[in-house]
């Protein structure tokens, strides 16, 4: 049987600091798509974009593009929020 456990994000940080700061990273990503959600669905409507320490790191047609701009610069899409910007609201059911 297994035994899981939360943990507080400073116990987290000094056991294991590479996952906090990767979890910190993607929270701000996000935090920046949300809050900028307008302006990127102005500028980069029916686009991929990669958004990495707070800004667009690279966009694209389509993943393919998207991923040999980002390799261009070094990036990895595992480096980067990937988000596919639409035009209207999607509504997915899971």
């Amino acid at each position: 049987m297994s035994t899981f456990r939360l943990l507080s994000a400073k116990k987290c940080q000094s056991i294991c600091p590479d996952v906090a700061n990767q979890l910190e990273k993607a929270t701000a990503n996000a935090r920046f798509l949300k809050t900028h959600h307008k302006e990127l669905v102005q500028k980069y409507a029916s686009q991929w974009v990669a958004i990495a320490d707070g800004r667009v790191v690279g966009h694209g047609p389509d993943l393919a593009a998207l991923a040999g701009e980002l390799s261009r610069q070094g990036l990895t899409p595992a480096d980067t929020l990937t988000h596919f910007i639409s035009k209207t609201q999607q509504v997915f059911v899971l």
